[in-house]
């Protein structure tokens, strides 16, 4: 006599579902010891980090009340690459002189040729002058 077909796959439903927790606590357990050793690798790193730390914030503050501020007048002469002699010597071109003089004239660059105290404006570093 067969056995009931119902029982059968019952029988084989039951297997199924047992196997199937089975792997599923087994891999479970394998990720979970996996992961808590990489924690462990992670903490001890990290305890070891702190420890490094904490040696060079030693270091670094018995280090610093050993500093001491020392100060010294440094005096040397500062070359000098312009001479007065050189800066009398340029001379400027008589063409720039004239559009100078024009611009002045001209008045700025707005086009306001009126001039506030009616002179006529100098050009600095000519001791004052105008260029004619």
């Amino acid at each position: 006599m067969l056995p009931n077909p119902y029982v059968l796959a019952g029988i084989f439903a039951g297997g199924l579902l047992v196997g199937g927790i089975s792997a599923y606590k087994i891999t479970d357990n394998y990720y979970q010891a996996k992961h808590a050793t990489e924690l462990e690798v992670i903490l001890e790193a990290k305890e070891a980090n702190q420890k490094i730390s904490a040696d060079i914030i030693a270091d670094l503050s018995s280090k610093q009340h050993s500093a001491t501020i020392q100060y010294r007048t440094i005096s040397r002469e500062i070359p000098t690459y312009i001479t007065t002699q050189t800066d009398t010597n340029c001379n400027i071109p008589a063409d720039v002189v004239r559009l100078l003089n024009e611009l002045i004239q001209s008045g700025d660059s707005t086009g306001n040729t009126s001039n506030e105290g009616g002179e006529t404006p100098k050009i600095p570093g000519n001791n004052g002058a105008g260029l004619d």
